[in-house]
């Protein structure tokens, strides 16, 4: 498996300082059948930050990129080498009301070409792992946004599918571990 690795220094201390002016980082990665590539970012103190990440593949056909992956994926790790996703109770986030909120496209259909996930991040170190699982060489847009404010929630069940990835954590107990 190859494993491609970038870390973005700096980038989120600025999203998380100054999220007026600076709400989101993306990048767009060329991923072989069964590789992944590895971003890595810190949440700057002193509280929590909702963000918004995705991995977005064959949506990307609509602006003209023909290697869309069609199953990509991710998986999410705190400073302590932990895998976490974020769960959710009664009510779960509006995927559509959260891109309309960022500036976001909506890729549709809702149930392929990407995985999402949206949660309060405690201040520390995170990494990503972005994964290829279509078989195929491709292309994918992975994508970081600040959400200013509460996530906008709908009730359960969900009308679209959210991936399941790693253990599920309540979002208001997520711990730091920036040590």
């Amino acid at each position: 498996m190859k494993t491609l690795l970038a870390v973005i220094i700096l980038t989120m201390a600025a999203v998380c300082a100054h999220a007026q002016t600076l709400s989101n980082f993306s990048a767009r990665i060329d991923i072989v059948p069964g590789g992944n590539y590895i971003i890595g970012f810190a949440v700057p103190g002193p509280g929590p930050v909702n963000l918004f990440l995705r991995a977005v593949g064959t949506p990307l056909e609509s602006f003209g990129v023909t290697t869309g992956i069609s199953r990509p994926s991710f998986e999410m790790y705190n400073s302590a080498g932990q895998n976490f996703m974020f769960g959710w109770y009664d009510a779960g986030p509006d995927f559509v009301a959260i891109c309309n909120l960022v500036g976001a496209f909506q890729p549709t259909p809702y149930n392929t070409g990407y995985a999402w996930t949206v949660g309060a991040f405690n201040p520390g170190a995170y990494t990503v792992s972005i994964s290829n699982d279509a078989g195929v060489a491709g292309t994918v847009l992975f994508e970081v946004y600040v959400i200013q404010g509460n996530i906008p929630q709908v009730s359960l069940p969900l009308p679209y599918p959210v991936p399941p990835q790693g253990p599920i954590v309540n979002p208001s107990t997520l711990e730091s571990s920036s040590g």
